[in-house]
């Protein structure tokens, strides 16, 4: 039997006790239990008018006879048919907790697997130019006219700190390096000093070839682009010291620019060679005949 059916039992007992104005008392009998209903839901059970007193010899699940003085009673308190209604809506639901502290960290983890390698910085240029009317300095001021071709290569080596670039640059910067290489001939101007001497060269002109070549090395911005070297050139218009320059487009900046190795040898039809070189000069021409 469920709560319900039983609360509903003891109910009825206690309101037909009370109907009858019946006393609890130590002797009293207690209140029926399930096992004292009958199945349709009745009781019986005896009590005393004069003390009003209830006594347990009359509360069974069947008729029965109560001794004198006292009086049986039957009371009806329904059948145990009831059963519990359907439930009600679920209520709204309460606001949020306020939310917890911050654990702490957990371990770090392994570390995960190498990147790929970046992009290389290095990049190699190379231009050809063929230069006419090219004048020729010695130690004692120009003594001839030349007529070579230059092949000019330029190597970007590595990134390098903007600051290398000078004071207040923002661009990316860059170390390089270069290298020309000169092939061709000479011929002497009507009445100049010899490069060595300084002596007069006699005659009208002594001619001969010459070859050598330049390193540099330097700090730039901008992008280096071997369209922007000239395939021809007349005249002294770009110095081989900043040779370099011309693989730049407008706008970009130079620092540290340096010509740590150069040198080139020339040879006349009369047997005489010069040297000039970073490591030394020697020999000289002079027009004097040396074969």
């Amino acid at each position: 039997m469920n709560r319900t059916i039983r609360r509903l039992i003891l109910g009825g007992v206690a309101a037909a006790v009370a109907l009858i104005g019946v006393t609890a008392s130590a002797n009293a009998a207690p209140i029926p239990t399930p096992q004292n209903t009958s199945a349709n839901g009745t009781f019986t059970f005896c009590y005393d008018p004069a003390t009003k007193k209830v006594y347990a010899e009359g509360i069974l699940p069947v008729t029965v006879s109560c001794a004198a003085p006292h009086k049986k009673i039957t009371v009806n308190v329904g059948t145990a048919a009831a059963t519990a209604g359907p439930a009600g809506p679920a209520g709204v639901a309460g606001p949020a907790g306020v939310p917890g502290a911050t654990g702490a960290a957990g371990p770090q983890g392994p570390a995960g697997p190498a990147g790929t390698n970046g992009a290389s910085a290095v990049l190699t240029l190379s231009a050809s130019t063929s230069l006419t009317n090219r004048t020729d300095s010695g130690t004692h001021g120009d003594w001839a006219i030349d007529t070579f071709t230059r092949a000019a290569t330029l190597t970007r080596d590595h990134s390098a700190p903007v600051a290398n670039c000078g004071a207040g640059n923002t661009d990316p910067c860059y170390f390089y390096k270069g290298t020309v290489v000169d092939t061709g001939s000479f011929l002497t101007i009507t009445a100049a000093n010899s490069p060595e001497a300084g002596t007069v060269i006699p005659g009208t002109h002594v001619s001969g070839t010459f070859n050598g070549s330049s390193t540099f090395e330097f700090y730039a911005t901008g992008a280096p682009d071997s369209s922007l070297v000239p395939a021809s050139l007349s005249g002294n218009g770009q110095s081989t010291s900043t040779w370099f320059r011309q693989f730049f487009p407008g706008g970009s900046t130079f620092t540290g620019e340096s010509e740590p190795k150069w040198g080139w040898t020339y040879a006349d039809t009369l047997c005489e060679t010069w040297v000039n070189a970073a490591a030394g000069d020697h020999g000289d021409i002079a027009g004097v005949n040396a074969c």
